[in-house]
């Protein structure tokens, strides 16, 4: 199963367990998969990996994905500024979602979210 080759994944969550298992996820499905678990580990690897898409928990200690977000966002395209994000949250209120699509997300995914889910909307980003 090969659904997304070669394509660059940057997943951006604390929680250890949810970044394993999108690690494997997207592995399996032949991306090219780098994690981070905090947000200044996050900006080094957007500026050295260069992802094709990032998917970010927005609760994190520290800072969040939306403050993580902004900081991408104030970069130049040539590094990374423009790259498609997804933000996963427990949260589904209509706020959660504008608030994280203000802040400069794509998409806002409610937690749990399937592999078909993650898959189909990483795609939609995808240009091309």
């Amino acid at each position: 199963m090969s659904e997304l080759p070669g394509v660059k994944v940057l997943v951006v969550d604390d929680d250890l367990a949810a970044l394993e298992a999108m690690d494997a996820l997207f592995n399996v499905l032949g991306a090219s998969v780098q994690t981070a678990n905090n947000v200044d580990d996050a900006m080094k690897i957007v500026e050295t990996f260069r992802p094709d898409v990032i998917i970010s928990d927005i609760s994190m200690p520290d800072q969040d994905g939306h403050q993580f977000i902004r900081r991408v966002r104030v970069r130049s395209a040539a590094w990374g500024g423009l790259t498609p994000a997804i933000a996963l949250s427990g949260r589904a209120q209509s706020h959660d979602q504008a608030r994280a699509l203000l802040a400069g997300f794509q998409h806002h995914l409610r937690k749990p979210v399937t592999a078909e889910q993650l898959v189909r909307v990483v795609r939609s980003v995808l240009p091309g």
